[in-house]
């Protein structure tokens, strides 16, 4: 049978009422570690197993100053083990399509969905991979996770 992987932004992850099949299907979310509206909320997709995560959109860390408090504060990439982490989650849920989102479909779930296609066999649909950027970081830790390798140059 085959397997997809879907990114999504939160938009449409927000509006999404099962118009592809999803009955045999994981849910993964991130989120931005300081929006405190982060995770979508979906009747159809909270009754899938799901991940949610919260992470930043970068490959290292930067400064920034919070536009609500004026404090400076520093943005993390992913983590190592936030990594492993959705590794673990995609292998126990192998043989489930795979629908993920994050703030706009691009970046950390194009990941995730390349992830998912190169590693676990997704079928990742042309409509959806034109739009990915992914996260060379987060992709990278994930794809050295799978294949066993040593993380350490990550932390």
């Amino acid at each position: 049978m085959e397997k997809i992987v879907y990114n999504l932004s939160r938009r449409e992850a927000g509006r999404f009422n099962g118009e592809f099949d999803h009955t045999n299907a994981v849910w993964i979310s991130i989120g931005e570690p300081t929006d405190e509206f982060v995770h979508t909320k979906n009747e159809h997709l909270d009754k899938l197993p799901n991940l949610k995560m919260c992470f930043w959109d970068i490959t290292r860390a930067r400064n920034y100053t919070n536009f609500i408090t004026g404090e400076e504060e520093q943005a993390d990439p992913p983590k190592v083990d936030q990594a492993m982490q959705i590794v673990d989650f995609l292998l126990k849920h192998s043989d489930k399509d795979v629908i993920v989102n994050c703030a706009m479909g691009i970046s950390r779930s194009g990941a995730i969905a390349q992830f998912c296609q190169d590693f676990l066999f997704h079928q990742w649909p042309k409509r959806f991979q034109d739009r990915a950027c992914p996260n060379t970081l987060l992709y990278n830790m994930m794809r050295d996770y799978y294949k066993g390798e040593n993380l350490i140059k990550y932390v």
